[in-house]
């Protein structure tokens, strides 16, 4: 199962964990997608600051900064294609019977 790396230390986990046979770490995911727009209207100056040479045309007769690139699912500039997710992954392997726990990074064998 894929489940957050910190869920093996949640006290409703003592008795799953009893039989995971192996933990593996693989750090955090890029999750979500976000999306592509063209001409996006921002009328407020932080996008200047915050995210430079990403205003791609000024419309001064309506006084409108226009975005085109990435935004994220709350409407605001992001430079990447992809959100990274906030918490730390592992890949969890649980047996029918008790075992002892072995936790792996992704480079080990």
């Amino acid at each position: 199962m894929l489940l957050p790396a910190d869920i093996m230390h949640n006290g409703y986990m003592v008795e799953p964990m009893k039989k995971c046979e192996r933990v593996v770490s693989i750090g955090r995911l890029y999750w979500f997608v976000n999306e592509w727009v063209v001409k996006h209207p921002f009328d407020y100056d932080e996008l200047d600051k915050k995210w430079d040479k990403q205003v791609s045309f000024y419309d001064s007769m309506k006084g409108i900064k226009y975005y085109d690139g990435y935004l994220t699912n709350q409407g605001k500039p992001c430079k990447t294609e992809f959100v990274r997710g906030t918490d730390n992954y592992g890949w969890y392997l649980f047996q029918d019977y008790e075992c002892d726990t072995t936790f792996q990074t992704r480079g080990d064998n």
